[in-house]
């Protein structure tokens, strides 16, 4: 993809170039997008419809930034360590952008991963979310 082809409308689409450009390769691709669909139909809660097709994590959002954190805790306990999205300086005082970064939680679902992993995951959520 030629860079200057691209046309970003948003943070998302800018985010999803940067993923394709950096780790689009075959076989990783084949693997994250399996590990997407396992989480995607085994989760209680879904991703936002945006960020289907990225398959770099999968991205839930929660009720508030006091849900994720305990979330986290838990999922750490289980040593499943998700990273944060954060502000982009660009945009750091759009509301939307805030909402995201207090209760958007990336589940990892790289090429590391297998279908056990992905289900052991969903599972672990799932039980945390009840």
């Amino acid at each position: 993809m030629n860079d200057k082809t691209v046309t970003i409308n948003s943070n998302f689409d800018y985010i999803n170039h940067f993923f394709y450009k950096y780790y689009n390769n075959i076989s990783n691709m084949t693997a994250r997008k399996k590990n997407f669909e396992i989480i995607h139909s085994n989760l209680k809660i879904k991703t936002l419809d945006k960020f289907v097709g990225t398959y770099f994590t999968y991205p839930i959002f929660l009720k508030n930034s006091l849900q994720r954190n305990n979330l986290v805790k838990n999922l750490i306990k289980e040593r499943i360590y998700c990273p944060y999205y954060w502000c982009m300086d660009f945009d750091k005082n759009n509301d939307c952008n805030k909402k995201l970064v207090e209760n958007m939680l990336c589940i990892p679902i790289d090429q590391r991963y297998n279908e056990k992993d992905m289900l052991y995951i969903s599972n672990i959520i799932n039980l945390y979310l009840n």
